[in-house]
């Protein structure tokens, strides 16, 4: 018998980060592996989150189809009754459906489907670092109360980390009452194959949406201490949407107030192809973030083999080996966090050492066909099908 499973995520060929990511790469290794869905007769129906519904891309692929789907305004508290109605159809015919979101999962359980959720933030942790605004008040307050909610009737959960299974624990959820599944964000093979080359000063790229969470300007007062050590031979470069106007300005105004506009940059969202050049010239990643689940930035840097300064938040530590692959560092110490940046850039044998240990534990961990196919073995597992 077929297996037909939704698959409702934020995809678009052309992703900015973050969740739309892990879409791309999940789905462009659904692409590749093609052949075990066609071998297990599993048909897949992805929903695009995003609205993208340019659908010819999937006419080669005769187990694999896209439907376009965007919640409206408000999505907080009409996700799930509006992905409910919407998708009433497409549910009916489902088997299983796997989303990305706690609406379209809310939607599939009121739907009476198997649902698998794929949670991305935690949203009670990151609530601590957003804005002090109604909007977000509201977001991350209902989020948590409609994942609580549903979270025992979901048929399987999909942790990105084991962090993610502590913070179940600590919050009073029981994760005896699903089955937790481990599947880390896959990493597509563009990553793994790029040949770094470098320009005249060393790059040091730190990039996330500009954000409170995100703690850019923790990197300004590395920075000045940076300026001590190597005077003016270095580039920092801030990629990402600007999430907080007000955080903005105040990074903004910092670099200015102590002259760093000729080595702090901030270029705002960029898109893929030029996301793969930073990796291509960057010699260090840095992310010194309030919270983070499981960082896609750091996988991707280290299948780069490019060394990541990293905070020791949420998920980061099970990703990050302190002294191997990276450094693990207390943002709030500028000095210390300068010096092993320093390390990396003056020693090129430790960079070495240090980037070829990232890309075999990313090889390992991350590589898409590896998490992809454990991906259809959980679809195989929860449909009743046996796979080989």
């Amino acid at each position: 018998m077929p297996l037909n499973v939704v698959l409702a995520l934020p995809y678009t060929p052309n992703p900015h980060g973050g969740v739309e990511v892990v879409a791309y790469n999940t789905v462009h290794g659904l692409k590749r592996l093609h052949s075990d869905l066609e071998k297990n007769d599993v048909h897949i129906t992805v929903v695009s989150t995003k609205g993208y519904s340019n659908g010819q891309e999937f006419e080669e692929y005769s187990h694999l189809d896209l439907v376009h789907f965007k919640f409206p305004p408000g999505a907080t508290l009409v996700g799930c009754p509006y992905s409910q109605r919407k998708n009433k159809e497409l549910f009916k015919n489902a088997d299983i459906l796997h989303a990305h979101d706690i609406y379209n999962a809310c939607a599939g359980i009121r739907n009476s489907v198997p649902s698998i959720l794929t949670l991305h933030g935690i949203y009670w942790k990151e609530q601590h670092s957003a804005r002090s605004s109604l909007r977000d008040f509201a977001y991350y307050n209902l989020s948590t109360f409609l994942f609580k909610k549903i979270f025992p009737s979901i048929s399987i959960f999909v942790s990105i980390s084991p962090y993610v299974f502590r913070e179940l624990i600590e919050n009073g959820l029981n994760p005896e009452e699903v089955h937790v599944e481990l599947l880390e964000n896959p990493i597509s093979d563009l990553f793994f194959d790029i040949k770094k080359r470098f320009r005249e000063k060393n790059l040091i790229w730190y990039p996330g949406v500009i954000s409170k969470r995100k703690n850019q300007l923790a990197m300004i007062y590395v920075a000045r201490q940076l300026l001590k050590l190597y005077g003016e031979d270095f580039l920092i470069v801030f990629t990402g949407g600007i999430l907080d106007m007000n955080y903005f300005v105040l990074l903004r105004n910092a670099i200015t107030k102590y002259k760093l506009s000729k080595n702090v940059f901030i270029l705002g969202k960029v898109p893929y192809s030029q996301i793969l050049d930073l990796y291509t010239y960057s010699s260090v990643v840095v992310l010194l973030s309030r919270q983070e689940t499981a960082p896609m930035v750091i996988s991707e840097a280290l299948a780069t083999k490019t060394p990541v300064v990293v905070s020791p938040v949420g998920g980061v530590p099970y990703m990050v080996d302190d002294g191997v692959d990276g450094f693990i560092v207390d943002p709030n110490d500028p000095q210390f966090i300068a010096e092993r940046i320093s390390w990396l850039l003056g020693d090129k044998s430790l960079w070495k050492r240090m980037g070829k240990k990232g890309k075999q534990k990313a090889l390992k961990r991350w590589k898409e066909e590896v998490i992809i196919g454990r991906l259809i073995t959980m679809y195989n597992s929860l449909g009743g099908v046996d796979g080989e």
